[in-house]
């Protein structure tokens, strides 16, 4: 096995347009690593660079302690699954997995041996006879899998393997793609533009955006502390909700104590005593910010009276009468139910907010992955001076769209970045 390593590397076309550009990375021996992002952002340059399919414009690229920047695709020992399948239609399922052994010259034994263990592992051997045009959809991509494992090849590169399968098939392949790959302890590079994909089978993902890295993290840290407004608005489903709030004195005078009394169910209260003195202004709303997120965000400290982007996460709203979760610091909220969406183990509230929604190059972008038409309802949402802020409620609950609601926000997982460059606020 081995690790693979971007060093600054760079693919420029004739035309000037980079498909990556400066990407630094390194793959760990033996780790599922996904590359994810929205269409056009560099992830499957980034693969064929790789694979050698691609030439590397600018830096280094090695797997393991080779360079194999100037290498024919042959040389690199990796093995390459694609979104088509790409199998031979005349061949049967034997054939299509034993063929690079067939070329690589190895015995007819050894190659029955290999093609018979690996169509065990993949669950092929009753098709075994059978050629791709006889075969549904999943057991075409796991033969192209099995093609890819009888090889034992250094690397395994995944281009959205998945893309061409229904939903519930999609769950089903990508478990097992998850588990064969740490059985074999392969390491390999996944490219999806779907974020559960991303999120359910990567030890770590690399989100791109214009061909840049955004940031590289296991997943629960990815959701957790994304390091700007892209990330933030592009992980999770749906999405955190990002709108413009100010820092204002705790003792400023604005509503902020209104804040402080809210408690019940295991939640929180804030009060006098929680030692921060900082408050985020929220349209004509204000929201206290608890001594423990100042802790965690020091950089908030020196920010009153400055423009800031507040996230929220949808787990994060609840409704304002029932119980919370222990040990949540909650403050009210007033919101307008736009809509209800219930999807039987969870209901999902969107709603509006007197305040402005965060507009920047970053919440565009990611609007226009998840919607043609989400950048103008953005600009509409804008200049009309509220924001969409989506709540995951009990699905027990009985709100009623189009009527006024408190809701309670956990305050203590709020989420910061910069105004105008839209990095994570921290240090």
């Amino acid at each position: 096995m081995a690790s693979v390593t971007f060093d600054q590397v760079s693919k420029q076309y004739p035309n000037g347009a980079f498909g990556i550009r400066d990407i630094s990375l390194e793959v760990l021996d033996g780790e599922l690593l996904v590359l994810v992002g929205p269409s056009g952002c560099g992830k499957s340059t980034a693969l064929r660079c790789v694979a050698g399919l691609e030439d590397v414009t600018h830096g280094s690229l090695l797997i393991g302690e080779r360079s194999v920047e100037n290498l024919p695709p042959k040389d690199r020992d990796i093995a390459m699954v694609f979104q088509n399948y790409a199998l031979y239609p005349h061949m049967t399922v034997r054939q299509n997995i034993g063929f690079a052994l067939k070329l690589a010259g190895r015995p007819k034994a050894e190659i029955a041996s290999r093609v018979d263990e690996v169509s065990r592992s993949l669950q092929l051997e009753p098709w075994l006879d059978r050629k791709p045009a006889q075969l549904s959809g999943g057991q075409r991509q796991r033969v192209a899998m099995g093609r890819a494992i009888v090889r034992d090849p250094a690397v395994f590169l995944m281009d959205e393997p998945l893309s061409n399968l229904d939903a519930k098939l999609r769950v089903q392949v990508r478990t097992e793609i998850a588990r064969l790959q740490r059985e074999l302890g392969t390491t390999t590079i996944y490219v999806t533009h779907d974020q559960t994909e991303a999120m359910t089978m990567g030890d770590r993902v690399a989100v791109l955006r214009d061909g840049r890295l955004q940031q590289v993290a296991p997943p629960e840290e990815l959701y957790s502390e994304p390091d700007n407004t892209f990330v933030a608005a592009f992980i999770g489903s749906p999405s955190m909700s990002l709108v413009e709030g100010t820092i204002v004195s705790g003792d400023d005078g604005s509503g902020a104590s209104a804040g402080r009394s809210v408690a019940g169910g295991g939640a929180v209260a804030l009060d006098k005593g929680d030692g921060s003195d900082l408050a985020v202004r929220v349209g004509t709303q204000t929201l206290p910010v608890p001594a423990s997120v100042v802790a965690r965000r020091p950089g908030l400290a020196a920010r009153v009276g400055e423009d800031v982007i507040i996230g929220i996460r949808p787990e994060d709203v609840e409704a304002h009468d029932i119980g919370h979760r222990e040990g949540d610091v909650v403050a009210p909220l007033k919101a307008h139910v736009e809509l209800r969406e219930s999807l039987g183990s969870e209901l999902l509230v969107h709603m509006r907010i007197d305040a402005r929604p965060a507009v920047t190059d970053d919440t565009r972008s990611a609007a226009i992955d998840s919607d043609s038409q989400a950048v103008e309802l953005l600009e509409r949402q804008a200049a009309e001076g509220r924001a969409a802020v989506i709540g995951r409620f009990d699905p027990r609950s009985k709100v009623q769209s189009g009527t006024d609601i408190l809701v309670n926000v956990r305050v203590d997982a709020l989420h910061f970045f910069d105004a105008s460059t839209g990095e994570a606020i921290r240090t």
